[in-house]
């Protein structure tokens, strides 16, 4: 399946993309690819992430402020585990 197929199939689910082989809304983790679904840090990050969204009253709110608010951004990440201060390359929100 192409990309686009794949971004246009996730949207029509109601998930949203993120990379790195995940798509997410505040109810639903899907891993799209087989090495990250076997990742335990990973699915910790973004379950915290499915966490904060439903804090935020639903993904459409939170992937607002998270593209629209770099600060807010930075610190959604180091909230579930992004280390921005020592690592700061480990992620384009520490930038």
């Amino acid at each position: 399946m192409k990309k686009e197929a794949l971004a246009a199939a996730l949207v029509g689910l109601g998930l949203t993309a993120c990379g790195g082989g995940v798509a997410f809304n505040e109810d639903t983790i899907l891993y799209t690819d087989p090495i990250t679904a076997s990742d335990p840090a990973l699915q910790r990050h973004e379950k915290c992430h499915v966490e904060q969204m439903k804090a935020m009253g639903g993904s459409d709110k939170f992937w607002k402020k998270y593209m629209d608010d770099p600060q807010f951004r930075r610190e959604a990440e180091i909230m579930c585990g992004v280390d921005c201060e020592n690592d700061p390359d480990s992620h384009f929100a520490c930038r």
